[in-house]
């Protein structure tokens, strides 16, 4: 199994367990979260958009951003006992719930929602370039000669830059376990470094680059970039060396591709 692959079927390591004294029930906020946001009982069987996957409830949140708060969770006979002034609902439905948040304004509403019921962290994952969101993200995959930056007419950056006006609005209300998803390349790798600093505040507690390898092995040296993409967003340096012959630093550079300073070293030759 490749690195990427490995990081798509990985989730978040560092967990509550899941026997802590008076924790919900994962079954519990699964139907809490599908009967307030689906509206209709669990009982009847629709494609729902919460689900159990490996010990988490995953929540696909709304375009408006919307998730239950106090209200909710005050009528609901099996949340309202766990509610006090220790343990809030933020901290009983966050504990094991990824949102899988899949447009820029979403976040943005979410991060309203969350402020109100006052998690000590919440576990997200952003779907950066999803094609509902961002129309290009097809034409982000062509390999061609240009002058301008990988992304420049598509609007790639000011894509990215909302995304992160999302993180930090969302990170002033509490810590974040992020998956950084990305659906198709982006080999700005200056850009992306400047556009995801968010990503690495300190209360940005765990961050997993997602790179769907079906996607990067349409375009040349996919290994090469996969790598660059990862290391612009998670390193906290920029002293993490990237090993590229002339001949591939000159083909990348003819099709968009921008390096980021201080992460690769130029050799003339691969060595043997």
């Amino acid at each position: 199994m490749s690195i990427p692959e490995q990081q798509q079927r990985q989730l978040f390591p560092n967990l509550p367990p899941l026997n802590d004294p008076g924790r919900v029930l994962l079954s519990e906020v699964r139907r809490f979260f599908h009967e307030n946001l689906l509206g209709y009982p669990m009982k009847i069987p629709e494609a729902a958009r919460v689900f159990v996957w490996a010990e988490f409830v995953i929540v696909f949140v709304p375009d408006d951003g919307y998730i239950p708060t106090d209200r909710e969770a005050l009528m609901d006979q099996a949340i309202r006992p766990h509610i006090s002034d220790t343990n809030t609902l933020g901290q009983l439905l966050t504990a094991r719930t990824c949102f899988i948040i899949s447009n820029s304004s979403s976040l943005v509403n979410f991060a309203g929602h969350i402020r109100r019921i006052r998690p000590r962290s919440v576990y997200i994952q952003l779907s950066v370039f999803d094609h509902d969101e961002f129309g290009a993200a097809e034409r982000m995959v062509t390999w061609e000669q240009t002058v301008f930056p990988h992304g420049y007419h598509e609007g790639a950056r000011s894509h990215l830059a909302n995304w992160a006006c999302g993180v930090r609005l969302l990170a002033s209300h509490c810590r974040l376990n992020v998956r950084f998803a990305f659906q198709v390349p982006y080999r700005d790798y200056a850009a992306l470094r400047e556009e995801t600093e968010a990503l690495r505040m300190t209360s940005v507690d765990c961050l997993i680059p997602v790179l769907y390898w079906e996607q990067w092995v349409r375009v040349p040296y996919p290994d090469l970039n996969c790598s660059m993409a990862g290391k612009a967003i998670t390193s906290k340096t920029n002293h993490f060396v990237h090993i590229i012959t002339q001949a591939q630093s000159n083909e990348m550079v003819r099709h968009g591709t921008r390096l980021c300073f201080g992460f690769w070293t130029l050799i003339e030759y691969e060595p043997q």
